[in-house]
C-alpha cells in the first residue's frame, strides 16, 4: 500500500535515502532574490520500498538558471 502522508512524515529522515542526484548550472543566481521548485514526477514501488523520481529548477528575476533530478527511496519498514 502507498504510506500515506503522516507514515512518510513520521519515518522520512530515518528511512530516506537519496539514490542519485544530477544537475546542472547555467549561470550564477541572485541569492537575494531566487525561487526554487520541487516537482514529483513518478512513484514506483520496488520491493518494500518506493522510489521518488523528481526535478527541480533553481530562478531568479533573469530565468532559470539551474535544473537537475534526484532519485530517492523510502523504506517505511
Amino acid at each position: 500500500d502507498v504510506p500515506t502522508f503522516s507514515e512518510f512524515k513520521r519515518h522520512q529522515l530515518p528511512n530516506m535515502v537519496i539514490v542519485s542526484i544530477e544537475s546542472r548550472y547555467y549561470r550564477q543566481l541572485d541569492s537575494r532574490a531566487f525561487t526554487g521548485t520541487l516537482r514529483l514526477d513518478r512513484v514506483s514501488p520496488v520491493g518494500g520500498a518506493w522510489f521518488f523520481f523528481t526535478t527541480m529548477t533553481f530562478a531568479d528575476r533573469e530565468g532559470i538558471k539551474a535544473k537537475g533530478s534526484v532519485v530517492l527511496a523510502f523504506n517505511p519498514a
